[in-house]
């Protein structure tokens, strides 16, 4: 049996004052929850990024971010073979020791690491800085 939208009232008994304060409570109360849901991707804190650099994913966060990231520019890095140095090269790397003349600096190609220790969870922030 095929029932179409405007007959479907007569089968469930029409509209009643109950019903109507039923579906706009409902109603107001999924707003709420839809707002507090909602409102914890917007009103998140900034999150600290790096350039993905696929060769010193092994490392710690501290360390890649150190590493990717001279000078704190978070949009760009340094053409540097990572995978010429050692882990103790690495962990005793200092970028004021370095010729940055010698490295050209370009944007991040493999897009960002983002530091999710403060907040876990993907935020409209990074996911927006993600697409960039």
């Amino acid at each position: 049996m095929v029932v179409r939208d405007d007959q479907l009232w007569l089968y469930m008994g029409g509209y009643s004052p109950f019903a109507v304060v039923t579906v706009l409570l409902k109603g107001a109360m999924n707003m709420v929850v839809a707002t507090a849901d909602l409102s914890a991707n917007f009103m998140s804190p900034y999150l600290d990024y790096w350039c993905n650099v696929s060769s010193l994913e092994h490392l710690s966060q501290a360390d890649q971010q150190r590493l990717a990231s001279p000078d704190g520019d978070s949009c760009h890095t340094f053409n540097i073979s990572w995978d010429n140095y050692t882990d103790d090269a690495l962990a005793s790397w200092n970028w004021s020791s370095v010729d940055l003349g010698d490295y050209d600096e370009f944007e991040c190609q493999h897009g960002w690491v983002f530091d999710n220790t403060t907040f876990p969870l993907p935020t409209a922030t990074s996911e927006v800085r993600r697409t960039r």
